[in-house]
């Protein structure tokens, strides 16, 4: 029995179900996070069964799995950020993991292209309620010095989610074979439509989980502090004000252009080029994904701390200027390997250093960014790196292949990063300036000279 402040006597047992629920609740978001990584993923190892099928080209790919979810996945990241705010969490989770699995089901009966769009306008629709009402909800079910760990947590699974997508996504293609070999599916079922029911299903089921296990948390249950807001004025104003620190820190969000169009087309590229098929290749790269943005996501920020602590005021940015310039040289030199082997090892570099800039400037937007401003300015990164990631990185690596080098990928992919890399870091060069006014703003107001 454990005897409460008030001298009420509660049972042990209601004692330890009340601290394993905030735990059960944020690992059955993480799994929902791993999966919702996988379903957006998986038509990447998919991409030739699918052309074929439905006839379409690497441009309308591109587009499909890019651009069409990156649109509505970004506008709506901000709107449904509010909502979590004030309205019930877990039903808007619930509303979304429905919609998202849903989608994924129904794409494997999608019989045009543009009913495989729609599908995916739905898939980006469900997906893009889960970050923010999960974030929210998180700072309501664990006390404040545990806040800080179980966000850390689901991020950690969430950076590395991509990686882990590629390997369940090469299982399931994997296990269709295995099925196909006991007679299990219709023979007059194309494979890429039973991945797609096989990868979406599990969602559904999990949902009824969400519903029987997981209650909405009150807000402020932990005597959190008093929320509140900056208005529309206020935030525009001190935009203004660190104008030139806030365009190097959002310029990262456009290494996720090449960071997707490698996602994207390196399977595809691994399949033309080097004869691997699509669970080689997704088991392959999601173990390099793992790895490589995990160590990338801990070891960026972590230079960066010891070197504000060394007195350089502009060490987050200096930081991620140089992951940029090392993400963007290995990427040109992995894209142009004529070896499958050379071509992983290089790639295991850009992915760590691409990885390593992103969480930098994350994690900078919270020293930098005042309180009531910093999820609304994360949010705004999210909205470019979702625009600029997905939007583009997939479908201009398409285009150029087929306007400009017959179709193949490498010269492409290392193209976007010419293109990209040279304007990114020298945006962040010039914002130097703008950031060490900043720091030294706050560090003399925090008394710290």
């Amino acid at each position: 029995m454990k005897v409460e402040a008030t001298g009420t006597i509660r049972p042990a047992s209601v004692s330890r179900r009340s601290a394993l629920r905030p735990n059960w609740t944020l690992a059955l978001l993480s799994i929902l996070y791993i999966l919702s990584l996988v379903d957006r993923m998986i038509l990447a190892l998919l991409i030739a069964p699918v052309k074929a099928e439905l006839g379409i080209s690497d441009v309308q790919i591109g587009l499909l799995v890019g651009t069409a979810f990156a649109i509505i996945y970004g506008l709506l990241g901000i709107p449904l950020a509010r909502l979590a705010d004030s309205g019930n969490r877990r039903r808007i989770i619930l509303a979304g993991l429905v919609i998202w699995s849903a989608s994924t089901v129904g794409s494997a009966f999608a019989t045009s292209y543009t009913m495989l769009v729609l599908l995916r306008l739905g898939l980006a629709i469900g997906e893009a309620a889960l970050l923010p009402a999960t974030y929210s909800m998180i700072g309501d079910l664990f006390p404040p010095q545990k806040r800080a760990p179980a966000a850390s947590i689901f991020a950690a699974l969430g950076a590395a989610g991509a990686g882990g997508a590629f390997i369940l996504g090469a299982i399931i293609i994997d296990s269709v074979d295995m099925l196909r070999s006991m007679a299990a599916i219709p023979a007059a079922i194309a494979d890429w439509r039973i991945v797609l029911i096989l990868v979406g299903a599990p969602g559904l089921l999990l949902a009824v989980v969400l519903c029987l296990t997981v209650s909405e948390p009150p807000r402020g249950g932990h005597g959190a502090e008093a929320r509140s807001e900056a208005s529309l004025v206020t935030l525009v104003t001190h935009a203004k004000q660190h104008a030139r620190m806030y365009a190097g820190l959002m310029s990262c969000a456009f290494t996720g252009t090449v960071s997707y169009a490698f996602v994207t087309w390196l399977p595809e590229m691994l399949r033309r080029d080097f004869g691997w098929s699509a669970a080689q290749a997704g088991s392959t790269l999601g173990w390099i994904l793992v790895v490589s943005v995990l160590f990338g996501s801990l070891a960026g920020p972590r230079a960066a701390e010891r070197l504000m602590r060394a007195g350089h005021h502009d060490g987050f940015i200096l930081v991620s200027a140089a992951m940029v310039l090392l993400g963007m040289l290995t990427a040109i030199l992995a894209a142009m390997q004529s070896s499958a082997s050379a071509l992983l090892t290089i790639y295991f570099f850009t992915s760590m250093f691409l990885s390593g800039c992103s969480n930098t400037c994350i994690t900078s937007i919270q020293i930098v960014s005042p309180a009531r401003m910093r999820g609304t300015v994360v949010a705004t990164y999210m909205l470019l790196i979702s625009m600029a990631g997905l939007g583009i990185g997939p479908p201009l690596t398409a285009w150029l292949s087929t306007n400009f080098f017959y179709g193949s990928i490498g010269p492409a992919l290392a193209l976007v990063a010419i293109a990209v890399g040279a304007p990114t870091l020298a945006t962040q060069i010039w914002s130097r300036k703008g950031y060490k006014v900043r720091i030294t703003a706050i560090a003399e107001r925090n008394g710290e000279g």
